[in-house]
């Protein structure tokens, strides 16, 4: 018993070394678990989801989805806001209008004809002065800025006034 298995040895010698190695050891899972907060998984094995195949393949459906549309949108913006807002003036007016022409044309002997000619009749006409008052209100800048000039005043401190008052403006509806 005074003498050491040579395989212990060996072991002894090895585990020596181990520890000044600087290459670092594989740690057991418990070890892991113990002492690191971060997920045991290696980065390359094949058990990872992987994020880029399944957004590859939506944005390839999507962007052909989108560039008609995203085109329509982009020359529609490109418009003046004044005729962006006649326009989708008019179209609303007319989808609103469209029950009341249909119940005048093709059912006028109907019971319900005088609550969708007073409805229709009312959410067009709504729709209408609500564009018209959007335009209005859009122009009294423009309005109070040309009236500045027409007497000599400051333009430029007007004109920063105003940004400032349509910026707050714009902060307090996106909240």
């Amino acid at each position: 018993m005074s003498s050491k298995d040579p395989l212990s040895a060996e072991e002894a010698t090895s585990r020596s070394q181990q520890k000044h190695d600087y290459i670092p050891q594989a740690q057991t899972t418990y070890e892991n678990d113990l002492h690191s907060d971060s997920d045991t998984t290696a980065t390359n094995s094949s058990d990872e989801f992987d994020w880029d195949q399944d957004e590859s393949l939506t944005t390839r459906s999507e962007n052909i989805k989108a560039k008609r549309g995203r085109a329509l949108w982009i020359a529609f913006m490109q418009l003046a806001r004044a005729i962006r807002v006649l326009l989708i003036g008019v179209l609303g007016a007319a989808i609103f209008i469209t029950p009341l022409l249909v119940v005048e044309l093709r059912f006028k002997d109907n019971h319900v004809s005088s609550q969708v000619h007073v409805w229709s009749l009312w959410l067009s006409i709504v729709w209408a002065a609500s564009c018209i008052t959007y335009l209005l209100v859009d122009a009294i800048p423009r309005a109070v800025i040309w009236v500045v000039v027409l007497f000599g005043g400051q333009v430029e401190r007007l004109k920063v006034q105003l940004e400032v008052c349509a910026f707050r403006t714009y902060a307090y509806a996106r909240c």
